[in-house]
């Protein structure tokens, strides 16, 4: 049941009995009772009845609606009636129903082992239990399978675009950046994934709006398979291609109903790779300052060349001169 269309509290306002004990009946259904006979029918303001166990024949109880009209209150004497009731009729398990309030008083008359008092509020809650309850019973199996769909996906995608890698060089300047992109990506994704409130009963819109994220990241893998960079950080282009591949194939675990040890898996690797590539700055930071510290070198070893050059070749006309 979507949720614009549970049941509310006003939807219990002059509530027809007829529409009362439908509730009612789906409720008790969970109970595992059935009808078993009428003993009171109050002209659509009060119904009773003994129902019965379809799990043993001798658990019997006393089921009682009663329906007020808005703004009117209970028979303050009707606590004392269904206990009545339930002394003549022998039965000692008893399922109360009304669409108004009960005073606490009357509560406490009624409550006792076996006793079940549903107001509105419980209604509400144990139908909307319910509905939830039947969405978890017929959600999809996951299964395991040989290939993941994801990896499937992705072999076909690259096979026919053989002919559209090249190569691009990623200077070091560039390297965080490269980085943050996708992983701000793929934090995104997963936090999509995360607030999906089933994923083990996805709706064909659901379905559909991955299906398309799996798309956009196709063409992301094929760009990080053509990228080039310096020897110092050939770790990054094997980190970004594995997050891309093994985010794909997560998605694709998760809509297509493939196993949870799969989807575990994938996650899993996505996380390692996402937390290699948000610590990547430091070692990019780390990388360009030993890079200025041997240039420095370089130059102050040039610089002294350079003086040993010019002195010598002073010295040299100097000698020259003085002849």
């Amino acid at each position: 049941m979507a949720e614009d269309d549970r049941i509310k509290y006003e939807d219990f306002y002059n509530i027809s009995l007829k529409n009362f004990y439908e509730l009612v009946t789906e409720i008790l259904h969970d109970f595992h009772f059935a009808v078993h006979r009428s003993v009171y029918d109050g002209q659509g303001k009060r119904r009773i009845e003994i129902w019965r166990s379809s799990k043993d024949e001798n658990d019997n109880a006393l089921v009682w609606l009663e329906i007020v009209d808005s703004g009117k209150d209970l028979d303050p004497y009707i606590s004392t009636d269904v206990l009545r009731t339930m002394n003549e009729e022998n039965v000692i398990k008893l399922f109360f129903f009304t669409n108004g309030s009960l005073e606490k008083k009357e509560k406490e008359v009624l409550d006792g082992r076996d006793h079940y008092i549903f107001t509105p509020t419980d209604i509400m809650e144990t139908i909307n239990a319910l509905d939830k309850k039947k969405k978890y019973k017929h959600q999809k199996k996951r299964k395991s399978k040989g290939v993941p769909s994801g990896y499937t996906l992705l072999k076909n995608y690259l096979k026919g675009r053989q002919t559209e890698r090249g190569s691009v060089t990623v200077p070091t300047s560039k390297v965080t950046m490269v980085a943050e992109k996708y992983t701000k990506m793929t934090r995104e994704i997963l936090d999509e994934i995360d607030r999906m409130e089933d994923i083990n009963n996805i709706t064909p819109e659901i379905r559909d709006k991955f299906k398309k994220i799996q798309h956009d990241i196709l063409p992301e893998i094929l760009k990080v398979s053509v990228f080039s960079f310096t020897d110092k950080f050939t770790d990054v282009k094997i980190r970004l291609f594995s997050l891309m591949q093994y985010l794909l194939i997560y998605v694709g675990a998760i809509i297509e109903y493939e196993s949870e040890d799969e989807m575990k898996r994938s996650r899993e690797q996505v996380e390692l790779d996402l937390q290699f590539l948000e610590s990547l700055e430091g070692t990019v930071d780390e990388y360009k300052v030993s890079l200025m510290e041997k240039a420095q070198k370089i130059a102050w070893k040039l610089l002294y060349m350079s003086i040993a050059v010019i002195v010598f070749f002073a010295s040299f006309f100097l000698i020259m001169m003085t002849e």
